[in-house]
């Protein structure tokens, strides 16, 4: 038997903050991983041997949103905004740009694995039987553009002016300037949001999906020793591959009015990864 692990976490591992105590991305991680044999003499010409493995990777990064949305707000689930300020932040938003203007991201996922082979000895015979099962699983969500995104350079954008400069109209500084003076009057030249749905048309807060699949296979092997200078061997193998699906069928296209305040009935097209078998006939033969 064996076992392992692992845990990080860390508040601030990439510097990434906006301004001092402003959106700061935090990671924690955690990690098992476990494995179990048994080998067992069932009698003086049968054994068997039993394996099990697990292992699991668990990891999250997390904006530090709060201050931002305390000046703000947030909509109704809790997603805050970012802001675009022209000439400042290196062209990125003030809020989570680093993680895609969204709150958190996070993965899990996990295999596990339920193996056992049964061996019997008759003669110039060893016989193997045996089989092998596995079960893999990933949920994970990253919200990408889940925070409204906002920015001000209406200049930048459309050519609009905010004021009658005087100066050379070739300075370099004149689109900056524009813009900061629109946003400085609350001008807002665009608003983005990506948002989530159920596949009932449903708004949800994150895009959530928990992807599933499963394998199995069967062998059979016969070592034969026909002479003392040869030895036969012959086997067969069944594997059945699973495909991944989406465990709540949440896998869907929006191809509605984006501008409607709700979704209209029928615009919304599954794709569901349905499981279907991938089969595989193996064969040994050596000597």
């Amino acid at each position: 038997m064996r076992y392992v692990y692992g845990h990080s976490a860390e508040s601030d591992p990439f510097h990434d903050e906006s301004l001092p105590g402003y959106g700061q991305t935090a990671n924690i991680a955690t990690n098992h991983n476990g494995t179990v044999s048994i080998a067992s003499a069932l009698s003086a010409s049968t054994t068997n041997l039993f394996r099990a493995g697990y292992n699991q990777s668990n990891t999250g990064f997390f904006c530090n949103h709060a201050p931002f949305d305390a000046l703000l707000g947030t909509d109704n689930f809790g997603n805050g905004r970012d802001v675009t300020i022209p000439g400042y932040f290196n062209g990125n938003a003030f809020g989570c740009y680093d993680l895609g203007d969204s709150n958190a991201q996070a993965r899990l996922s996990s295999t596990l694995l339920l193996a056992d082979t049964y061996t019997v000895v008759k003669g110039a015979h060893s016989i193997k039987v045996g089989g092998e099962f596995r079960s893999v699983k990933d949920s994970n969500f990253d919200n990408f553009g889940s925070r409204t995104a906002l920015t001000l350079n209406n200049f930048s954008n459309f050519g609009a002016p905010s004021y009658n400069f005087a100066g050379d109209q070739n300075s370099p500084s004149i689109p900056s300037f524009e813009d900061l003076v629109w946003g400085a009057q609350g001008s807002v030249s665009n608003i983005t949001q990506n948002q989530f749905f159920t596949r009932n048309g449903t708004r949800r807060s994150n895009d959530l999906t928990r992807f599933r699949q499963h394998e199995w296979a069967i062998f059979g092997q016969d070592t034969w020793k026909a002479t003392s200078q040869l030895t036969v061997i012959l086997g067969i193998r069944y594997a059945f591959n699973g495909v991944p699906y989406e465990e709540n069928a949440n896998f869907a296209n929006f191809y509605g009015d984006a501008s409607a305040s709700l979704p209209a009935v029928g615009y919304f097209s599954l794709l569901l990864l349905v499981p279907a078998p991938v089969v595989n006939f193996m064969q040994t033969a050596g000597s």
